[in-house]
């Protein structure tokens, strides 16, 4: 029985959605217990970003066994990346324009994001922006410490 070649795509997406939904729930319970408006504690997106980005990264590199990793675990780091932060920007914009108005007026009083009336689209190119600018530190710190071991 023959068995396939781990994918960098299938590893990316599988542990891109997982982060996905890890974010939404860290979303969740902050809506829980009222501190979805404090918005200082979108830090630890990054922290849950770079468990997922590093988990990717660590079971391909696992799977592979290839000494020359480098260029195919940035590639992972990125797939993982793109695919929970698109799909949590895109459901932030969703509920933030048409499940949470008071939040979105929240985030309009305390940011300016560039514009003068922010919108669901606003929202989602801005988590886009700066989830991507996180992702990519991640990914390279992540690529040394892998590097290395």
């Amino acid at each position: 029985m023959k068995t396939s070649a781990p994918s960098i795509e299938k590893i990316g997406f599988k542990v891109g959605f997982i982060t996905f939904l890890s974010l939404v729930a860290y979303f969740m319970i902050m809506k829980f217990f009222g501190l979805s408006q404090v918005l200082e504690l979108r830090f630890f997106n990054f922290v849950i970003l770079a468990i997922g980005i590093g988990y990717g990264i660590k079971k391909l590199k696992n799977e592979l066994q290839e000494p020359d990793f480098y260029m195919k675990g940035w590639g992972e780091g990125m797939i993982i990346s793109l695919v929970s932060i698109i799909l949590f920007a895109l459901f932030m914009s969703i509920y933030l324009s048409y499940f949470d108005a008071a939040l979105m007026q929240h985030i309009r009083e305390v940011t300016t994001l560039g514009f003068n009336a922010t919108s669901g689209m606003h929202v989602f190119f801005a988590i886009l922006i700066e989830g991507m600018a996180s992702a990519v530190v991640i990914t390279l710190g992540a690529m040394q410490y892998f590097k290395s071991k």
